[in-house]
This record gives C-alpha cells, structure tokens and sequence, in this order.
C-alpha cells in the first residue's frame, strides 16, 4: 500500500470525533495488518510521538487524525508499514 492508497482509504473510513475528522483504532489496525492490541501496545510505547493533533482518546479508545495515521507507520514493525513510511 502507498500512503496516497493510505489516505484514500482514512478519507472513506474516517468519521468525525470532538470536531475532527478520525480513523478509530480498530480501523487503524486492519489498514495495518494488525490486532488492535497491537497497535495499542505500539502507541502506548511510543505515546511521545502522537501529540492531541495526532491522536485523540475517547472513552478508552484511540481516534487517529490523518498525520497520526502516516505516524503509525513509523511505529508498527510490519512489512505493511515500512512500504507505507518510505
């Protein structure tokens, strides 16, 4: 997947949460190829690089703003998402 591909499919899927346009987590981690626990634990390691407009937390689940999603794909150690990071 390109990230052009990527963010076709953030704009398809996404809805609007606290005035945002966001990709739930579990949105997220299909794109991925992952478990959303997976991401999860991969965010919560690297919570530093996802500032509020990255990432936003509602009721215990993460929503990613477009620039947090192109920020996962530096974080995920997967196939998927080095193509998407180059």
């Amino acid at each position: 997947m390109t990230p052009h591909k990527l963010l076709d499919q953030f704009h398809l899927k996404s809805q609007i949460v606290g005035g945002e346009r966001v990709l739930p987590e579990k949105e997220v981690a299909v794109l991925f190829g992952v478990t959303p626990a997976q991401l999860r634990k991969a965010v919560q390691r690297e919570r530093k690089r996802f500032p509020d407009d990255f990432l936003l937390e509602q009721e215990g689940q993460y929503f990613f703003t477009t620039t947090g999603v192109l920020m996962v794909s530096s974080i995920l150690r997967n196939k998927l998402a080095a193509q998407i990071s180059v």
